[in-house]
C-alpha cells in the first residue's frame, strides 16, 4: 500500500485436503516499512503489531475452512503479515480478501 489505512476485517478461506485445510497463523501489521526478520518476540514486536492468532484445526482434516479477523476501530495500517505455524504442510490459502474500513 502507499499509505497507511483503516481496516474492517481480513477473511481467509482454505479448501484442501487432510492438513493442508486447517488454518493456524498470527495476523501482523505495521504503520511503517518494518523488516520481515523483525523480532515478532519482542516486547514491541520488532516494530509489528499483533492483530489475532487463528486456529482452526477444532473443524477437523479436509474440507473448507474459513477465518474473519475484525480490526481495532480507529487504527491505521500499512502492511500485513501472515506467520503460518509450523506443520507438516503449511496451510493451501485459496483466497484472502483484506476490507478496508468504510
Amino acid at each position: 500500500m502507499r499509505k497507511a489505512v483503516a481496516l474492517e476485517k481480513v477473511c481467509t478461506y482454505s479448501w484442501h485436503r487432510s492438513d493442508r485445510a486447517p488454518q493456524t497463523f498470527s495476523l501482523w501489521a505495521a504503520t511503517e516499512k518494518i523488516p520481515l526478520d523483525a523480532d515478532l518476540q519482542a516486547e514491541d514486536g520488532g516494530g509489528w503489531t499483533l492483530i489475532a492468532r487463528v486456529d482452526t484445526r477444532h473443524l477437523g482434516q479436509g474440507g473448507v475452512h474459513a477465518s474473519c479477523v475484525v480490526f481495532p476501530k480507529d487504527k491505521q495500517y500499512r502492511y500485513l503479515m501472515w506467520v503460518t505455524d509450523l506443520m507438516v504442510q503449511s496451510t493451501f490459502f485459496n483466497e484472502i480478501d483484506v476490507f478496508p474500513a468504510k
